[in-house]
């Protein structure tokens, strides 16, 4: 078996883990509202809400 062609499988199947999880992240914080603000803002960086 080629090694090389296993490990990029196991590096797209990371990636489009990641991308589900930040997607049902941000999915389940819209849906709380005031946790989904929060969230934007950590990602975003600190800005302050006046």
């Amino acid at each position: 078996m080629n090694k090389r062609g296993i490990q990029w499988e196991f590096i797209a199947l990371l990636i489009l883990a990641i991308v589900f999880i930040v997607f049902a992240l941000l999915f389940y914080s819209n849906v709380f509202g005031q946790a989904g603000e929060a969230a934007k803002n950590s990602l975003f960086g600190s800005i302050p809400a006046s």
